[in-house]
Order: C-alpha cells, then structure tokens, then sequence
C-alpha cells in the first residue's frame, strides 16, 4: 500500500470561525421571560439556581455550623434518590449527600438539570415560608470507606 502525504497547514482556520463563549439570555430568547423573573425573585432561601448563566459546574454547600463543601455535577452518579417529600440523595464515588426537608420536589428536579449553585442549612436567621415552599433542615455527608 503505498503511503500518502499529508500536507500540515500551520492555521488552517482565520479567527473569525471560532464560535463565541455562551451568552446570557437576551429578549430575543423564547424563554427569556422565565429567566428574568427567576432572576428577579428570591424565591428559595435554602438554595440558589443559575438562571442568567450557564449552568454551573457544581455547587456549594453551607452547613449551619459554617463549613462548606464543594460538589461538582460530573462527579454524581445516577440515580439521583428522591423519597416523594422530604429526601434527597446524591452520590459520588467517595460520598452520599442526603438533603431533608420538606417540599423538595423542586429542589429535586433543579438537581437533575444541573442548575443549582448553593445550598445551605438554616442558620440563626429567621425565615418565614409558606407552606408549599421548599425547607432544607439538614444535610448530611456520608463518606464511603
């Protein structure tokens, strides 16, 4: 078979073809009414969602006592666990996030998008909530020997 040679060209594409980074919604975007009211409200204040920007690669967790921890969304395996009211479970391969509460469902299904940024466990602070709003009271960390 006889050999073929192959011609390198030092930048075969101009500048001008590199797509441009991801932007914010603009007016123009169908779903450009939603973002902005979510982004307008404060809506849950056990947790975060990036919703003016891509979404995130992981997220951060606040504990009460003040240590934080740092997840990143590659790192969880499915299935993502969801007892129907007040449990969520994350894992990855060296721990179980379990996150209780009431109301989770929504919290839940911004997990499985990959659109939350923080979450946190009450603090000192009071928070009053209505009754269909999500509530985190603990999480927990649980490592894997």
């Amino acid at each position: 078979m006889p050999f073929t040679k192959i011609t390198l060209m030092e930048k075969p594409f101009k500048s001008e073809t590199v797509l441009p980074p991801f932007k914010k919604a603009t007016k123009e975007s169908p779903n450009a009414e939603i973002i902005s009211q979510a982004a307008n409200t404060n809506e849950y204040p056990f947790f975060e969602l990036a919703v003016n920007q891509a979404a995130p690669i992981g997220f951060k967790i606040f504990f009460a006592g003040g240590n934080a921890a740092a997840i990143q969304y590659h790192d969880i395996i499915s299935p993502l666990l969801f007892d129907g009211a007040g449990e969520i479970e994350l894992k990855t391969p060296a721990l179980s996030i379990k996150i209780m509460g009431k109301n989770l469902r929504v919290l839940f299904d911004h997990f499985f998008e990959n659109r939350v940024v923080w979450i946190k466990e009450p603090d000192s602070s009071f928070v009053q909530l209505s009754e269909d709003q999500p509530e985190i009271t603990t999480i927990t960390l649980v490592y894997k020997e």
